[in-house]
């Protein structure tokens, strides 16, 4: 009877288990539902040592929060400055966020450790913004603060991420060292540094392209007129950022393919010649095209060659050489390919047609080339080279918009400088309707002794036409294809005729430019006013 009983419990029990199985089995596993999103922030309990002690010469800080939080893009968004040259070990553990400082930290120096927006939480990543941990190895906390704003006309999207930093008053610095402090500017441009010590500095802002904290020429900045002493809040610093000239001119790439060595340098130089070393048959024979200020094509005399060195001078002096290794000692060159400025068969009015040989000409005689109108052959048309080009030719003529037109050039036409034949060109177009476009009337007020560039530009801010102006009147611009066009003007101050960007050697601010505010849009047949006044 006993072991009935037993028996009776022990299937009692089984049968319970089965059935607790299959309803588990059967169950959908769903979130718990029900309550708000947690949109809150990490609450700060307690910062050891405390922020903004004094006298601090710990190795160890620990910043405590409610709950378990992460840092985020550490790298982007906590700096230290000054800045350590063994940079502190940060890390969240748990709701800790712990600081080891590697560095052995400088007297008297007011430190801060900027987060950013690096603390947040682990569940919803909610963000516990702009939070600083200061602290001094002196008896005082230097309390000095500049704020302000960076300007970029150009792009104002790049006025985010700027380094707006504090460096000794000499203006070597720049180029050599890192800021003594530093911040970056949020949107907008707007910037806000705090904890600066008193004295005289010079202030730049970078858009520090490479995140190394320091001044690259290729990279835009924005510079006071003069050093400025802070002895109190500056809180309405200004700063235009514009790419600098680079102070020295430096061949930055080389390249060479079938005849031709390219050489690239950082700066815009017309000062730049050069001289072959060797071999002893280049010397004096090899064709310059300086079609481009911050490049150069060398033409050698022959593609059948081991190697070349040339010498990079600038006003007769050498600094650089340029040596060019052969590796392709039987060139089979393709015939010279000759292309044009159409970009369909219609030519606008007033436009001038322009052929392009990929390798420079030897003795062409233009009189070759074949000039039709409606199938009748003319002879009265000239060839003018571009004596910025030697690779470019205009096709002047009396273009009629009522006539068709064809151009030819048979093949084996001209000879290039490596005795090579121009490949077969044949090009039919129209000269457009005046009535096809529009007008834009440019009525400006200038101020007496000024002047200024005008700058038409189209959606993507690529300039098309430019004209200089001294006076106030009515500039037009004309034979427009219907679009949306913008409108900048440059002040023209040393009136060069050109944009001049700044020049923090000589405190020369880049001359200003200006937008008109709305895009024009230009219709067939139509003349648009637009009035500016800049005085």
């Amino acid at each position: 009877m006993k072991f009935s009983k037993q028996l009776f419990l022990k299937k009692k029990i089984e049968a319970l288990i089965v059935t607790t199985l299959f309803f588990t089995a059967c169950a959908n596993i769903v979130s718990p539902t029900g309550g708000d999103k947690d949109v809150t922030p990490p609450k700060l309990l307690s910062e050891t040592p405390k922020n903004k002690s004094l006298n601090f010469s710990g190795k160890k800080i620990e910043i405590e929060f409610d709950e378990v939080v992460q840092l985020k893009d550490q790298f982007k968004e906590i700096s230290v400055t000054p800045e350590m040259e063994l940079a502190p070990e940060i890390s969240a553990r748990k709701n800790i966020i712990l600081v080891k400082l590697i560095d052995t930290l400088r007297k008297n120096t007011t430190y801060s450790i900027n987060f950013g927006n690096s603390i947040a939480d682990m569940n919803e990543s909610n963000l516990f913004k702009n939070y600083r941990y200061v602290f001094s190895t002196g008896n005082y906390i230097d309390s000095l603060k500049i704020a302000g704003t960076v300007d970029y006309v150009i792009d104002t999207a790049l006025t985010k991420d700027v380094i707006i930093g504090l460096f000794p008053p000499n203006l070597e610095a720049l180029y050599k060292q890192k800021p003594i402090i530093y911040t970056s500017t949020g949107t907008g441009g707007k910037f806000e540094l705090n904890n600066i010590k008193n004295g005289e500095y010079r202030i730049y802002a970078i858009k520090d392209l490479n995140g190394n904290k320091r001044y690259d020429e290729d990279e835009l900045l924005g510079f006071l007129d003069k050093p400025i002493n802070l002895q109190k809040d500056s809180l309405n610093l200004n700063f235009t950022i514009s790419k600098q000239i680079p102070r020295k001119t430096k061949v930055t790439e080389t390249k060479y393919y079938e005849g031709k060595i390219l050489v690239k340098y950082n700066r815009k130089d017309d000062s730049v010649n050069y001289n072959v070393l060797y071999p002893e048959e280049f010397k004096n024979k090899i064709i310059t095209d300086k079609s481009s200020l911050d490049s150069v094509s060398l033409w050698v005399p022959t593609a059948k060659f081991d190697s070349t060195k040339i010498e990079v001078l600038k006003n007769g002096k050498p600094f650089d050489t340029v040596l060019i290794r052969n590796f392709i000692k039987e060139p089979k060159f393709s015939l010279t390919k000759i292309t044009d400025n159409l970009k369909s068969t219609v030519l606008k009015p007033g436009d001038t047609i322009k052929l392009n040989f990929s390798r420079p000409l030897q003795n062409p005689d233009f009189s070759k080339i074949e000039v039709l109108e409606d199938s009748i052959k003319k002879t009265n048309f000239s060839v003018i080279p571009n004596i910025h080009n030697i690779k470019e030719y205009a096709v002047k003529y009396n273009w009629d918009s009522t006539k068709n037109y064809e151009i030819n050039i048979k093949e084996n036409t001209f000879t290039d400088i490596y005795g090579k034949g121009n490949s077969d060109y044949k090009r039919k177009f129209v000269i457009d309707s005046i009535g096809n476009y529009g007008t834009i009337l440019t009525d400006f007020e200038i101020p007496e002794g000024k002047q200024y560039i005008v700058e038409l530009l189209d959606e993507n801010n690529v300039v098309l036409k430019h004209q200089i102006i001294s006076s106030s009147g009515i500039y037009p611009f004309t034979v427009l294809v219907p679009d949306r066009y913008k409108l900048r003007y440059i002040e023209d101050s040393n009136k060069n005729n050109q944009w001049d960007v700044g020049k923090v050697d000589q405190n020369i601010q880049p001359e200003p430019i200006y937008y008109f505010k709305d895009e024009i849009a230009v219709r067939i047949g139509w003349e648009i006013e637009v009035k500016i006044n800049a005085k």
